[in-house]
């Protein structure tokens, strides 16, 4: 089964989980959220200039540690950070 954009983070938003991607598009879609007002998953966008690192990986397990559950809506974070 193969899931557009929106119906993925809706799905990750309706399940509690934060969203790692490299795709750009979902950029845009938190901006579509925001200005909705619609509760979206927690996104970290990865650089793809950066690839996969030990640094990066640091980065999102910091983030996602740092993060309480009630928090983990409706934000965008980039790494590295």
């Amino acid at each position: 089964m193969t899931l557009t954009d929106p119906e993925l983070l809706d799905r990750l938003t309706a399940q509690g989980r934060i969203l790692v991607t490299y795709d750009a598009d979902f950029l845009a879609l938190a901006g579509e959220r925001l200005a909705q007002q619609v509760d979206f998953s927690t996104i970290i966008r990865v650089s793809a200039a950066f690839g996969v690192t030990s640094e990066i990986v640091d980065d999102i397990q910091l983030i996602a540690e740092s993060i309480a559950a009630d928090e983990a809506q409706n934000r965008v974070f980039y790494v590295p950070l």
